[in-house]
């Protein structure tokens, strides 16, 4: 049992998010102990697997008997069910344009229906995936219960993109102050062991919220029936569910705008107490996941008011503020959901880090009655890690027509467009001046071999610069090929077209040799190992593109599959020669979203974003083992709003390099870090013809 032992009313009911690092124990209880598992959110597979939650026996927790609770007097809940799937359909919300989601028409043609023609809510495709309590909520007089469900498959029952929120106001007990009342029966589940004797205590709680009387809304979480992703409410109404406003989201369409610049500045006091009420005029029909929430030319909105503001709207609450788990969600549908366990997986990294310890803090007080309301949303940006590293700052005097591509033990490669390949090693030594056939320098190793290609005549020739000579390596059969990596042994490595055209990865040892594939026609090396190791992307055969990382051994010539973190998607950008490999990898089939990832031989880790920055990809590790890659966004559809940071991996968490370094430039992408901790940046975008070069050395 894991209980969340609370200091709130000792150290002030004010503070928002903060981050307590994943796993590390709250402070000694100083007023009560809350198991937030059991009173806050209830996610234990004996509860969401209990006969209570099957739509097939009409269980008092199912999405069946949910719906049909709330259906209005002559209409039936299957009418209820397909007239709100049918409303993904809509193109306007009240007047607010929202995305047609056709893909809610698979969904409807493959739920069986009854013989009378309507859905059939005993295979309702919905299962319990959590009931919460939300006490601390300030947008209600008592707070919230909820029931939360997941999308299945209906033909497999294999978790679908989706998770669907009742939420309920906690209704007037008559006590002296209800919410403390209300408290105090969630509090009361944790004296209940899980099983039988847990549930029967949870249904009679349940049982006096989840009506049709005390429905405040409910809200969707997709990227099942279109891209991008999407949150969406309704509430009820004499017909049904009808589409509404989503709560505290503006419009996409003001992302970055002076008007919402202005309410931001108007109202920060309010925001930073986690109390922002956006105006109906500003609200979206839909909270789209791209929307970032940046005000890059409002010297007013430094980034603790903008994090403040974003963190109370729905997608910056879902995705761009927030470690959710596979990019989106706080509890995640994608989970299997297996006897015995206690689904704590399935809780994002923000719920079970930070959130769900200032929500037990919050009760713990209720329950002392030390406070009788409910508080604002979190605000906080998550806190520095302790020690965290700090670095001086070199602008490498480079020339201004090209940019840097590589680090090595504190030298830096880069190209001149006039000039060719250049090395820094204190001062710019040109490699391959007046060279005609155009030299690209791509990588190099401790002793200063350089592998790039020529890129006269409209297609690229690989080549290895050593001891002076230069030597071209040939193709694999096509007309195109590239040399990207050299190790410190000499072990080149490339990509090369193959006669069809297609790109296929090689290492130099006998001759140009292919490294093969995972089934699928190309191949791309990123990363080579001292010891020979190689990673990158590498296409499976599929209906869709699909690229995965992969290990390349030289010893068993074959590759490995290193997998994804959820998407169709992956890249092996670093790698060791234990086959240590970080990259970057997509979250969701449907969705485009990275997120950097270490994988050790067998686990795949995600290592989040940052505030605002949501994308991520490692580019670079030491032998120490730290990290360093870049933190991004993409551009807004309305606002075209883009920001890219790099950033170092510090303590188990994604630092931004701005925050911890005095840089004349903004350090835009990180390029790579060398066994003494210098880190290679660039004020560029990621693969910029120009940038300037900045060489961090740890302080």
């Amino acid at each position: 049992m894991r209980r969340f032992a609370c200091l709130a009313v000792l150290v002030g009911l004010g503070c928002a998010c903060g981050s307590a690092p994943s796993g590390q124990p709250p402070p000694p209880s100083q007023v009560a102990d809350v198991d937030v598992y059991k009173e806050l959110v209830i996610v234990d597979s004996s509860v969401v697997l209990d006969a209570r939650a099957s739509n097939a026996t009409d269980g008092v927790w199912s999405f069946r008997r949910t719906v049909e609770r709330l259906a209005p007097s002559g209409v039936s809940a299957s009418a209820v069910v397909e007239r709100w799937l049918r409303s993904f359909r809509a193109r306007e919300v009240a007047g607010r344009r929202v995305d047609d989601r056709a893909g809610v028409d698979r969904l409807l043609a493959s739920w069986p229906r009854s013989n009378d023609g309507w859905l059939d809510l005993a295979r309702a495709p919905f299962r319990l995936v959590a009931i919460a309590g939300r006490l601390d909520l300030a947008t209600t007089p008592n707070g919230e219960g909820r029931l939360i469900y997941g999308l299945v498959d209906p033909a497999t029952g294999d978790p679908g993109l989706m998770t669907v929120a009742f939420e309920y106001a906690l209704p007037p007990l008559g006590s002296k102050n209800d919410r403390q009342g209300w408290a105090a029966k969630w509090h009361a589940l944790s004296e209940h062991s899980f099983g039988d004797d847990y549930n029967g205590a949870l249904q009679a709680l349940t049982d006096t919220f989840a009506t049709a009387n005390a429905l405040a809304q409910v809200r969707t979480n997709e990227a099942a029936f279109g891209s991008p992703w999407e949150l969406r409410e309704w509430k009820l109404a004499t017909d049904g569910l009808r589409p509404a406003w989503t709560a505290v989201n503006p419009d996409q369409s003001l992302d970055g705008s002076d008007a919402l610049a202005q309410f931001v500045v108007d109202h920060q006091s309010e925001i930073r107490a986690g109390r922002v009420a956006v105006p109906n005029e500003m609200l979206a029909g839909t909270a789209l996941e791209t929307g970032a929430w940046r005000f890059p030319n409002d010297s007013r909105i430094d980034e603790s008011l903008r994090h403040a503001f974003a963190m109370q709207t729905c997608n910056g609450c879902h995705s761009t503020e927030t470690f959710s788990a596979q990019g989106f969600f706080h509890i995640n549908p994608l989970r299997p959901i297996l006897p015995g366990s206690d689904g704590h997986d399935r809780l994002s990294e923000f719920l079970r880090s930070s959130e769900l310890r200032r929500r037990a803090d919050h009760l713990a007080a209720l329950i002392a009655g030390t406070t009788m309301e409910g508080i604002g949303a979190p605000t906080d940006l998550p806190p520095m890690p302790a020690a965290a590293p700090h670095y001086d700052a070199l602008k490498v005097p480079a020339p201004e027509d090209g940019a840097p591509v590589a680090l090595q033990s504190g030298r830096v490669l880069g190209n001149s467009a006039a000039n060719g390949p250049w090395i820094y090693d204190g001062s710019i030594h040109y490699l391959l001046l007046g060279d005609a056939r155009a030299p690209v320098a791509q990588g190099f190793n401790a002793r200063g071999d350089v592998v790039g290609y020529f890129a006269a005549g409209g297609s690229r020739r690989a080549f290895v610069l050593s001891g002076g000579t230069v030597r071209e390596l040939g193709t694999l059969g096509g007309g195109d090929s590239a040399a990207t990596l050299i190790n410190d042994a000499g072990l080149v490595a490339g990509d090369s077209t193959v006669p069809d055209g297609s790109h296929h990865g090689f290492v130099m040892q006998v001759g140009v040799q292919d490294v093969g594939s995972l089934g699928g026609a190309e191949t791309f090396p990123f990363a080579i190992s001292s010891g020979g190791l190689i990673t990158g992307e590498s296409q499976l055969v599929a209906a869709v593109f699909v690229s995965h990382a992969f290990v390349w051994s030289r010893a068993r010539g074959a590759m490995t599959d290193v997998g994804t973190l959820g998407g169709n998607y992956s890249r092996g950008q670093t790698i060791d020669d234990s086959g240590f490999v970080a990259g970057f990898s997509s979250l969701v089939p449907s969705d485009e979203k990275v997120h950097a990832f270490t994988w050790d031989g067998t686990t795949m880790t995600d290592l989040g974003a940052a505030p605002g920055l949501p994308w991520s990809a490692v580019t670079g590790r030491n032998k120490a083992g730290t990290m360093v890659g870049n933190i991004y966004d993409v551009p807004s559809p309305t606002a075209k709003v883009f920001e890219i940071h790099a950033f170092v991996y510090a303590r188990n968490t994604i630092v931004d390099l701005n925050s911890v370094t005095q840089s004349p430039l903004l350090l835009r992408t990180a390029l790579g870090i060398d066994d003494a901790g210098r880190i290679l940046c660039t004020d560029g975008q990621v693969g910029a013809s120009r940038a300037h070069g900045i060489l961090l050395t740890p302080k």
